[in-house]
């Protein structure tokens, strides 16, 4: 079995390491200290303790050798033969380190750093190191082993660590007032955001009150235009259809009396929508803005003179105002037409005709 040759550091709490003792290990095996579990550290393999110890070993064991080739050989003259050759000597097993309890170590107080170890001043010794010590796997059958006993080294005095040193502590109190500022700056952050969003919400409440109500005040004023705009309409109609009833009423007012008809004699007229005098009747001022062409269809009696009487509108086109204009025209009492003859005579008839208006 190959092994591995190595050394325990741990001065302090450890015996294998303050004896300086060399420890095999099988190399299957973890390479650590068996007493106090810290890894080791590989030992010199030439021109130290280790290497020195297994050169003795080799000269002694040669020397053993020679010395029982002499015993044979001066049995063999002696006797002729040896009865029975010596038996070999049983190998020894390897010594197996024993298990020292690690001594507790004395942790500090918290705040206070641990006192500094000083290691003991090497000292110049003639004495050989000791003999490495096998840590070999525990054989398949029992047998009797040697243990070897390392010396236990006696703990070093613990020194009582100093007394905690008090130190007063400002940075604690200067980080509380920083958060409790920072924390103060927040809320009002928080409180003027809040403020400003409630009179967000109050302008924009207000500004659509304000739409509201314009747009109700702008139905209402369309509303009363529309009312007034149909009322002046209606006033309109009224005072027209009150000129047309005063003007057949003059009309008929001023009709002469019928005459009794004579002898038909002489030549026959027609009737003539072209007025022998009166003028045209006038454009009404209300459509002067608009433009309007406007045509009125009338029918009236032509008395024997050419007076006009019992004029009335059959039909208007282009307003009103048209129908109204020719009534007042022909109630004026001076348009006249030339008289209808029958047989030399004049008569009284009726006729429709049309008149234009253009702007």
């Amino acid at each position: 079995m190959a092994f591995r040759t190595g050394r325990c550091k741990n001065d302090m709490y450890c015996s294998l390491a303050s004896a300086g003792q060399d420890l095999m290990i099988p190399e299957d095996a973890n390479f650590v200290c068996p007493q106090c579990g810290r890894p080791l550290t590989d030992a010199p393999r030439s021109g130290g303790s280790g290497g020195g110890g297994m050169n003795r070993g080799l000269l002694i064991g040669g020397g053993l050798l020679v010395a029982g080739g002499a015993l044979f050989g001066a049995a063999m003259l002696i006797g002729g033969h040896p009865s029975s050759a010596p038996a070999p000597a049983a190998p020894r097993p390897a010594a197996i380190a024993p298990v020292v309890p690690k001594p507790a170590p004395v942790a500090p107080p918290p705040g206070v750093a641990p006192a500094p170890v000083t290691p003991a001043p090497a000292t110049a010794s003639t004495t050989p190191a000791p003999a490495p010590v096998v840590i070999a796997p525990p054989p398949a059958a029992p047998a009797q082993a040697a243990i070897v006993t390392p010396p236990v080294p006696k703990p070093a005095p613990v020194t009582p660590p100093p007394a905690p040193v008090t130190v007063p502590v400002t940075a604690p109190v200067q980080t509380a007032a920083q958060l409790a500022d920072a924390a103060r700056k927040a809320k009002l952050a928080e409180q003027a955001q809040r403020k400003q969003a409630a009179e967000d919400a109050e302008k924009k409440k207000l500004a659509d009150r304000k739409a509201d109500a314009d747009k109700q005040a702008a139905a209402k004023q369309a509303a009363a235009k529309l009312a007034a705009d149909k009322l002046a309409a209606d006033r309109a109609a009224a005072a027209e259809r009150a000129a047309a009833r005063a003007a057949q009423a003059q009309q008929e007012a001023v009709a002469p009396a019928p005459t009794a008809p004579a002898a038909p004699s002489g030549p026959s007229r027609g009737f003539s929508a072209t007025p022998l005098g009166g003028g045209a009747p006038a454009y009404p001022v209300a459509y002067q803005d608009d433009q309007r062409v406007g045509r009125v269809t009338v029918s009236c009696t032509i008395t024997t003179s050419g007076s006009p009487t019992g004029c009335r509108v059959v039909n208007v086109q282009g307003g009103a105002q048209f129908g109204s204009s020719v009534l007042r025209w022909l109630g004026s009492g001076a348009v006249r037409y030339a008289p209808i003859l029958r047989n030399g005579e004049a008569v009284s008839e009726t006729h429709q005709w049309t008149l234009d208006f253009q702007p």
